[in-house]
């Protein structure tokens, strides 16, 4: 089965990470979250799920910061949302039939769509220009 990094980036979001972090907690291989400049105590939220959270000064950009959030994943496919969103319970065994239907090496134009949720191919979070979905 094909893996998945889940990429955020995020501010001030302690009301909201954990319960998202939650809703997919299980379903990917692998959380990236980038944080550009929280003043509040997200950061040590999404400590308690996982290592991989990186600092990424605010500049007023936010495909700056999601690309640099993509380029840390080393899943093949990579996927995003933002902390005020949840993958619902009746979403997630569509998330997982979604998940087992891909292979590494097969395409699906650029990237799936399910409710709120992007999934991206992995080779196109890595300096591609155009994301369509």
């Amino acid at each position: 089965m094909p893996t998945i990094s889940l990429c955020m980036i995020v501010k001030n979001e302690e009301m909201n990470i954990a319960r998202c972090l939650d809703s997919m907690a299980g379903l990917v291989e692998e959380i990236i979250v980038v944080d550009t400049g929280s003043a509040d105590r997200t950061v040590e939220i999404v400590s308690n799920y996982t290592s991989k959270v990186y600092s990424y000064p605010w500049n007023d950009d936010f495909s700056d910061a999601r690309n640099y959030s993509l380029s840390k994943a080393s899943m093949d496919y990579c996927m995003w949302m933002d902390a005020d969103d949840i993958l619902k319970e009746d979403q997630k065994d569509k998330f997982l039939e979604l998940k087992e239907s891909l292979s590494p090496g097969k395409h699906h134009r650029d990237g799936l769509r399910l409710d709120r949720c992007h999934l991206l191919k992995s080779h196109f979070c890595h300096g591609a220009q155009q994301r369509t979905m």
